[in-house]
This record gives C-alpha cells, structure tokens and sequence, in this order.
C-alpha cells in the first residue's frame, strides 16, 4: 500500500530553524508513527548543511523542478518554493509543512478528503492576483487530498494571467487563489498559532517564526 506523504520544505536557514525543522520531523513521526512517507524538499543548501538535516525517507532537491512550471523558481525566497513540485505523488494525499511547523497534536481535519490550510494573522499577498482573493490564508501548513492536481491549476492560472515571481508573497498569493476555489477547511489561529512577538501555543501547532530565517 502507498502511504500518503508529508513533506517539509528548507534551504539555509538559521541554526535555530534546523533545530525547529528537527524538533517538527521527530513530533510529526511521534504522532502518526509510519503511517506517512517523510520527505525533505531542500533547495540553494549549502553543503555544511546537509549533515543539519533530520532524518527521513527521502531527500529531494527541488532545484531539478526549478523549470516545470511556467513559473520560474526563484533565486531567493528559498523557503517560498512549495511549489516545486507541485505534488511529489498526486495519487495520495500530501502534506506540506514549512521547516518553522511544529505539530503536537494530531489536525483531525487530515483525515477528511477536503484541502487544509491555515489562517493568516495579516492579509500577506502580492501581484496581480492579491485583490482576488476574500480570505487570510497562510500556505506554511498545506494537505492535498489524493488526484488534486496542483500543477495543472497553476498553469491554467498562469495561462490566463501570465505571472512573474517578483515578491516574497507571490507564492503565497497563487496557492491561496486556487485552493479558495475549491472546498477546503481553514484551520483558525487558535488552532494554530503564529508566533511573532509572542509565544503561545494554538490547539494543534505553532509557527516558530522568531529568528528561524
């Protein structure tokens, strides 16, 4: 049987962000045990920081799908690059998760066959796109359902509205057009909360932002 995955993404980040990367990898595994085939997707990693990162069953360099889609990766922003690939198995479902995740209770809403995203704490989009969208959305914890085909939405967005990677957000801005497109399930910031300025913890996880770039 072809277990779902979940994948985390990472380039060079701070020694604080490796740390929070590992501490989410060993949760993530203490919660759901092998029921999930772990990925990390790395990207413009220096080789001193290989040996930094956690252990799982694969490791994917995402720099061999830089130019699958007719948005171009960019050069910077490395943590911003989700997208590539846009499902490493379209037929499982798939969890993305920034290296700043950390989860300590099992998102019940993962078991339904529905997109999961989270809420946002500000309204974070760029680009043309921006003023289309009605809600918050944050794309650092994303689940895909099995046959959602993410490359072909973003290329039929993209084939209407050419788009250019210009901004940290641009990213961001795309996922949360399509995935507001289709059902999906917004998990709340007291389920998950983003730590900025304050730390607290939110019903399921929490984004360590503090010092992890």
């Amino acid at each position: 049987m072809v277990k779902p995955i979940v994948r985390w993404t990472v380039t060079d980040v701070s020694e604080w962000g490796f740390e929070v990367l590992n501490k989410s990898v060993v949760l993530f595994n203490s919660l759901y045990g092998d029921r999930f085939e772990t990925f990390i997707c790395y990207n413009n990693l220096s080789k001193s920081n290989f040996s930094k990162l956690p252990k799982v069953d694969n490791l994917l360099d995402q720099s061999k799908f830089s130019g699958s889609l007719p948005i171009k990766a960019p050069d910077h922003y490395c943590c911003a690059w989700k997208i590539y690939p846009p499902r490493i198995n379209i037929n499982v479902q798939e969890i993305f998760l920034d290296n700043d995740v950390i989860l300590y209770k099992k998102i019940p809403q993962f078991d339904e066959d529905k997109i999961v995203i989270t809420e946002a704490i500000n309204r974070s989009y760029s680009g043309p796109l921006a003023g289309k969208i009605k809600t918050n959305l944050n794309v650092g914890l994303m689940s895909f359902p099995p046959n959602f085909d993410l490359f072909s939405k973003i290329c039929n967005v993209v084939k209407v509205m050419p788009l250019e990677w210009k901004e940290y957000f641009d990213e961001q801005t795309l996922l949360a057009y399509i995935i507001e497109k289709h059902d999906h399930h917004v998990l709340t910031l007291k389920d998950v909360h983003i730590c900025l300025n304050n730390f607290s913890y939110g019903k399921y996880c929490l984004f360590l932002k503090s010092d992890n770039k």
